[in-house]
């Protein structure tokens, strides 16, 4: 299955191992990336990438692998927040 996230769907990150990728070009320069939990909405999709205007710099667009982003819920996203939080008190907390 491949990538098929839309531009303007929001998505939330799942997996922030982010590598440089030389073959796909760039100078490797350390660029902010997206951090787990984050939910970004798609700028623009280029096959298996999805680029998200907050992490461009004046000199890169910055373009992230798909596979790293869930489709993001916002209903799903609170009844679960809310189920660990159930757990989390019902084990003495974090």
């Amino acid at each position: 299955m491949g990538n098929d996230f839309e531009k303007g769907e929001s998505v939330i990150c799942i997996n922030d191992h982010f590598p440089y990728i030389p073959k796909f070009g760039g100078n490797g320069d350390i660029v902010e990336k997206p951090k787990v939990g984050e939910i970004l909405t798609i700028d623009e999709v280029l096959g298996d990438f999805l680029m998200f205007e907050k992490y461009n710099t004046e000199t890169s667009t910055n373009w992230f692998f798909y596979n790293r982003f869930l489709r993001y819920d916002k209903q799903c996203h609170k009844e679960h927040i809310e189920q660990l939080e159930i757990e989390s008190k019902n084990f003495g907390g974090l």
